[in-house]
This record gives structure tokens, C-alpha cells and sequence, in this order.
């Protein structure tokens, strides 16, 4: 799976700018922030919440999870 990569400048503002002219769905920066266009445009607390829905619809908890992370 390729996954694109591109620098943009800091900020939620230009993150959502660049994954709507780019139509993708999904964008982040370092700070941890995580914008899921088809959820949310925002990023504070969305991915935290995002993770709470695939926990509670899985049964499983956050350590189990985390098995499929590389």
C-alpha cells in the first residue's frame, strides 16, 4: 500500500485545505493531530474518539488493538 506524503505548512487550517483540493480523507500533522475528512474536520479529540468507536464495536481493548500496529 502506498501511502502519499506531502509537507505543507503547520496547522489544522492548511492540512484541511490540502486534503480537500487533494480529495483525500485523511490528514495529520506532528503534533498528533488528525483530520478524518468523512468524520470530522477538525482534529482535537476526533482520532481519541475514532479509536473509542472501533474499541467498543471490536470488544476489544486499546492493548489489544495495538497488535496490529507496526
Amino acid at each position: 500500500m502506498s501511502i502519499p506524503f506531502v509537507k505543507i505548512k503547520l496547522g489544522n487550517r492548511y492540512i484541511l485545505e490540502k486534503i480537500l483540493k487533494q480529495e483525500w480523507y485523511l490528514g495529520d500533522e506532528y503534533s498528533g493531530h488528525i483530520i478524518l475528512l468523512d468524520k470530522i474536520t477538525t482534529a482535537d479529540g476526533s482520532a481519541g474518539l475514532q479509536v473509542l468507536t472501533v474499541m467498543i464495536r471490536n470488544h476489544m481493548s486499546l492493548y489489544e488493538l495495538s497488535y496490529v500496529m507496526v
